[in-house]
């Protein structure tokens, strides 16, 4: 036979294929694959770096023209020549501007968020005196809700139903994994102050003096430290505000030597906020009619297994709706979880689909043991 002279692949192969140390490499890939398969975190949205960053500028006392003009479009202009902006949104309404700047995929969140600080304190004083100071958001992909639970009823408005909800979403919020809660739909409780503009007149209170007061009163403020034999203490002035009586109570001001109470000239009432918004929920398995809802919406961290994350969370909603009355009943609107792990499957389906259908074309050509080695 002709001797040929072995190259790099040649002299390699020679090396593993009577080397012992060949069937354990092959066996512990393999079993790194299994394991790898299980603990790789399965999510829905890819995890790519698209930052968006939402500019609120509210602008007090202007038309949605003017706001356009003098505060949207000299944003617009500031923002478009940064290094890496893709895309430039901009909606102008009265009394306020929101523009959102869109970057490239793959530009890093934090960079690009100080890129965007950095321009609006050089064109601040660009834009009008009397506009106040901008609100910045980011948004990254991972702000996406994953998982939404809905609450709904057809007999219960939507203040008790939101009573009731509440609970759960402050149970559910401490779980490590989430970044955000939310709790969407129905009426707050509130405290409602209604100033009797008589009464108020009467005593010299304006509508200003009553505003400023609820904002004093409702605060704390820090004024030193003091000393005992055994402690030292914090010495603060001031209060929260916590029920219907204490805001009654709360001191206006002083007219004619008599303290002027807001019970004095308001009446207080403890109840749902006034009505500007409405929740409803269509459900087929409901009978598809209109109830009053209540949603909790769940957003995750980052490189989180949204499969896991999403049952856990469902388990533990589940066990919280068993206590609730008969007419409130929980829909799932929306569960990543369960789309990630079936295209997950779908995913590993395919590839051993694949395997086996290259093993079997090189059984037929080449024999069993090459495909085995495949």
């Amino acid at each position: 036979m002709n001797k040929f002279e072995k190259g790099f692949a040649g002299n390699l192969a020679e090396k593993f294929v009577n080397s012992r140390l060949t069937p354990v490499i092959a066996i512990v890939s393999i079993l790194l694959g299994i394991f790898s398969v299980f603990l790789t975190p399965k999510e829905e949205e890819p995890q790519i770096s698209v930052p968006m960053i939402d500019i609120r500028i509210p602008a007090p006392g202007f038309e949605a023209r003017e706001v356009e003009k003098k505060v949207t479009e000299p944003i617009e202009r500031a923002v478009w020549g940064l290094d890496g902006v893709e895309y430039v949104y901009s909606a102008s309404q009265a009394h306020g501007s929101l523009v959102t700047v869109r970057f490239k995929v793959g530009e890093p969140t934090e960079p690009s968020l100080v890129k965007v600080h950095h321009k609006l304190m050089e064109i601040r004083q660009d834009l009008p005196s009397n506009v106040l100071p901008p609100k910045v958001t980011s948004f990254t992909i991972d702000d996406v809700p994953f998982l939404t639970l809905s609450f709904s009823s057809n007999t219960r408005d939507d203040y008790d139903l939101r009573k009731k909800i509440a609970p759960l979403a402050r149970e559910l919020s401490s779980t490590p994994d989430l970044s955000r809660v939310e709790l969407l739909g129905g009426r707050k409780e509130t405290i409602r102050v209604i100033v009797d503009p008589n009464k108020a007149s009467n005593y010299g209170v304006s509508i200003s003096d009553v505003a400023n007061s609820l904002k004093m009163s409702d605060a704390y403020f820090p004024m030193g430290k003091t000393f005992s034999n055994e402690k030292e203490f914090q010495v603060e002035v001031g209060g929260r505000v916590s029920s219907k009586e204490e805001v009654g109570n709360l001191a206006i001001g002083q007219r004619g030597g008599i303290i002027v109470k807001l019970k004095d000239i308001a009446k207080i009432e403890l109840g749902a906020e006034e009505r500007s918004r409405l929740s409803l929920l269509y459900d087929r398995e409901l009978g598809g009619e209109a109830r009053n809802a209540v949603s909790i919406v769940f957003a995750k961290r980052k490189g989180t297994n949204v499969v896991v994350l999403a049952k856990d969370l469902l388990e533990r909603a589940d066990i919280f709706a068993k206590e609730l009355p008969d007419d409130v009943k929980m829909s799932i609107v929306r569960n990543y979880g369960t789309t990630a792990e079936e295209k997950s499957f779908e995913l590993i389906e395919h590839l051993l689909i694949a395997t086996f259908s290259v093993t079997l074309l090189i059984a037929i050509v080449m024999g069993i043991r090459a495909a085995v080695v495949v």
